[in-house]
């Protein structure tokens, strides 16, 4: 015979010791879960773990087991509470004010080749584009930021027709910078024209060095 049901309540700003109720709810996920694997060594009821809304941070790795799933008949289930939204993160919120460029001796001289950290750090930004990229569009942008069907398909649809200018973000020969001014010049043609030598050489010297690398 099952025994009723039991509900046991998360809240961002709760507490692992409280009782897990609606008014006096658990912090965190590991402390939910370690309330439920108390439950169930005493229990056969069915336990459902409701989150409030909000963002929970993880500073160490969470597993579950199987036994944490409870059994056929009375089973483990965690949910977010109706209409709320709830983020699990594993990292920390650094405040803006806390970052800035890395001026003191004893920091720089930890870094002891430079050119080669600028490398690491290309290598790092090109590998996000296989895993933190794809990640962002298909689930924060797909599905986590749009409001209605429409979205989806219409964010597809701008990212694969995007074109990268590489001589607006390279800024050649000052062509980019010159031609967001041109509203203010009177004679586009000849000012373009006189451009186009120091450009097609900025560009010649780009792909000079991209081809001995």
């Amino acid at each position: 015979m099952l025994l009723e049901p039991k509900t046991l309540y998360v809240a961002p700003g709760g507490d692992d010791g409280a009782a897990g109720t609606e008014t006096a709810p658990l912090g965190t996920l590991t402390g939910a879960r370690e309330r439920v694997r108390e439950l169930l060594m005493t229990s056969l009821a069915p336990v459902t773990v409701t989150f409030r809304g909000g963002d929970y941070y993880f500073d160490a790795s969470f597993s579950f087991g199987e036994a944490d799933s409870g059994t056929a008949g009375a089973p483990v289930s965690y949910r977010a509470y109706p209409g709320e939204r709830v983020r699990f993160l594993g990292g920390k919120i650094v405040p803006r004010n806390l970052i800035a460029a890395a001026e003191s001796g004893d920091v720089l001289s930890r870094v002891s080749d430079q050119a080669a950290s600028g490398d690491i750090f290309e290598a790092m930004a090109e590998f996000s584009t296989y895993s933190l990229t794809p990640a962002y569009y298909d689930i924060t942008l797909m599905h986590k930021a749009v409001r209605d069907e429409e979205s989806g398909p219409m964010i597809e649809l701008i990212l694969d027709s995007r074109n990268f200018d590489l001589g607006s973000i390279y800024d050649w020969g000052s062509t980019a910078s010159t031609i967001r001014g041109l509203s203010d010049t009177g004679n586009i043609a000849s000012k373009l024209q006189r451009m186009e030598k120091a450009a097609k050489k900025t560009l010649d010297k780009f792909i000079e060095a991209i081809g001995g690398n």
